[in-house]
């Protein structure tokens, strides 16, 4: 069953989305508040984390707490989302449908509750409140200090930075400690003020109808959001095949290999992009997979990762550090396979399953339905479930040798032990 989206730009300037639906017990609602990934991306991560602390009617986290349990136990959310080179601020509130409680004006009170988070937040002064500042700059500078911890999403993170060093999408989406720490409660205030004139995006899934939830919308939210236009996606220089390598204490190596693809989500080939992916790396019947981690015996996880928007793809591997030049070489070599059309018959149908079956289970969930749309807002190009699973049916193997073939080795970078533990 295909889950549509009825758009509407309401006259406070918000962009509204509606998928009526009565498969789901709740109603859910995700706002966001769109930013280009710059040098204020420390302080635009800070604001979701903030805003969740308090607001002018509700002004603690137990008043918070009290007020979501008024609302039949609802569930409030925040959170800052990178998307290519867009960084997004996300509020996210989910409520019982009000037809199965048997009640009604739930979600009016729900959206005027998100309201008086986003518009309405807690102040001191010419600033946000100075303690609820303090307390949550300290906790993303932790959340900053401890992607170390995460090796994995550490080689990632790392990649990308060396990949990209003077393009947005190597800026993580928390932005930098250095300018966290130069942050105060009052200039961080003035940015929100140049936040909350920008774009925004909400999102309601579930049993409502489109011109009820435009009125509440419209009789919750203050005017002055309006519509903006971003840059393109900045088009990267590879590095052919640069390699990088950064020592810490640990015992396993974590190698973890760029590629930039012509291809995004925005084209023609996106959906023999995404059977690329697959074949490369993104299912257990995967060329890295089976190769890497089952054949070599050299990894104890192996995979590779898409950023559509980016056009850009990792392939990674945790590996024995002694092993770092053999698993470059195989991981090198089924890069090199796919653009040489070695590509088996069971490779093609087992990734078109899994494609096809990760497409359906988007309609099972209502974030996955927002998270999807949204995904096809930002590049500009609205593909409909049904459509994407139809063109998935179709992906030949010339298909995917074409994308590969378009394929360029990047960055490779290899998170280490010291050169003396490796006896190198």
């Amino acid at each position: 069953m295909q889950m549509e989206f009825q758009e509407g730009l309401l006259p406070n300037g918000i962009h509204l989305h509606t998928c009526a639906t009565d498969r789901f017990n709740t109603v859910l609602c995700k706002l966001y508040i769109h930013q280009p990934l710059g040098p204020k991306a420390g302080a635009t991560a800070l604001l979701p984390f903030l805003l969740r602390r308090g607001c002018r009617t509700y002004p603690t986290l137990r008043d918070v707490a009290r007020r979501l349990e008024e609302l039949y136990g609802a569930v409030f959310s925040a959170d800052v989302v990178k998307i290519g080179e867009r960084q997004l601020i996300e509020l996210g509130l989910s409520v019982p449908d009000e037809k199965v409680l048997g009640v009604s004006g739930l979600l009016d009170e729900a959206l005027q509750t998100l309201a008086e988070v986003v518009c309405r937040p807690l102040l001191e002064g010419e600033g946000f409140n100075r303690e609820y500042f303090r307390q949550e700059r300290e906790l993303l500078l932790r959340k900053i200090d401890g992607l170390i911890n995460d090796k994995p999403r550490y080689a990632m993170l790392r990649l990308f930075q060396e990949m990209c060093p003077d393009e947005p999408f190597g800026i993580h989406k928390y932005g930098s400690k250095e300018e966290i720490e130069g942050l105060t409660a009052v200039s961080l205030f003035e940015h929100y003020q140049e936040v909350r004139q920008g774009q925004c995006d909400l999102f309601i899934v579930g049993n409502v109808n489109h011109a009820q939830v435009a009125e509440a919308v419209q009789g919750a939210f203050e005017d002055g959001w309006r519509s903006q236009e971003f840059p393109p996606v900045s088009e990267g220089t590879p590095r052919g095949g640069v390699e990088v390598r950064e020592e810490q204490d640990v015992n396993q190596g974590i190698l973890a290999m760029g590629l930039r693809s012509r291809a995004t989500y925005r084209d023609e080939d996106y959906p023999a992009l995404l059977f690329y992916n697959g074949i490369l790396g993104g299912f257990p019947h995967s060329k890295l997979f089976i190769n890497v981690r089952e054949r070599a015996s050299l990894a104890y996880f192996a995979f590779s990762r898409l950023e559509p928007t980016k056009g850009v793809l990792a392939a990674s591997a945790g590996i024995d550090v002694k092993e770092y030049e053999r698993a470059r070489d195989i991981i090198k070599a089924q890069v090199d396979a796919l653009a040489a059309g070695d590509i088996s018959d069971e490779e093609m149908e087992g990734t078109r399953r899994g494609l096809i079956h990760r497409q359906r289970t988007v309609s099972d969930d209502p974030g996955g339905l927002v998270d999807s749309h949204l995904l096809g807002l930002i590049n500009n190009r609205i593909r409909p479930q049904t459509e994407l699973i139809d063109q998935l049916g179709q992906v030949t193997r010339e298909d995917v040798v074409r994308v590969a073939r378009e394929v360029q080795p990047d960055v490779t970078f290899f998170l280490c032990g010291p050169r003396e533990r490796e006896g190198n």
